[in-house]
């Protein structure tokens, strides 16, 4: 399995197989979440500043809300074009 718990085995020993393994996965993906939920939330303020330089686009949460909005739905139609063209590979 890909589990961070796994690549653990050789420090913890067997108990990566129980609630330490567990804790260590659990903690791993809340990790990730938030490491991607910040680094969402830089980039549209990042975003919003220089729209407001170039374009006089006002610097505000509501911009930033918007910008979120389109690059999670740019994303979630890559993510989906991708996963379909995969599997008409597969066919």
């Amino acid at each position: 399995m890909g589990l961070i718990s796994a690549t653990l085995h050789p420090i913890f020993g067997d108990k990566v197989n129980g609630v330490t393994g567990k804790s260590i996965d659990v903690f791993s993906v809340l990790a990730t979440v938030l490491g991607v939920a910040a680094s969402l939330g830089f980039g549209a303020v990042q975003i919003n500043g220089g729209l407001a330089y170039l374009f006089d686009v006002p610097a505000s949460i509501w911009i930033q809300f918007i910008i979120i909005a389109v690059v999670t739905v740019l994303f979630l139609i890559s993510a989906w074009s991708g996963l379909g063209k995969g599997i008409k590979n597969i066919k």
